[in-house]
């Protein structure tokens, strides 16, 4: 099981990222760039996914049908409006304690 989180270049195991350093993180990615790329790496059980902030560069995704697991997730981080480029840190840790159910 892993479950990681990157913003900007620094990446942690979401039990070593805190809400302070999330919150922390996102600020100073705003400060010195403009915008924040949040990308989250989810290898769970079937789920093998990775979703992305707005502000992160556009990449290839798909290659297979994603599971239902997967979906939830890809669903759970559009409702929070995690897609877009306005991130905001509260909804971040929102996704993050709402995944425990999925995952």
């Amino acid at each position: 099981m892993s479950i990681r989180i990157r913003i900007g270049q620094d990446e942690r195991d979401i039990a070593q990222a805190d809400e302070h350093w999330i919150v922390s993180r996102i600020r100073q990615e705003e400060a010195s760039r403009g915008s924040v790329c949040i990308r989250l790496i989810i290898k769970v059980g079937d789920a093998d996914i990775t979703l992305s902030s707005g502000g992160c560069p556009a990449g290839g995704g798909g290659g297979r049908q994603a599971t239902p697991k997967e979906l939830e997730l890809m669903n759970l981080w559009n409702k929070l409006g995690l897609k877009t480029p306005e991130i905001n840190g509260g909804k971040v840790i929102a996704f993050l304690k709402q995944i425990r159910r999925v995952v």
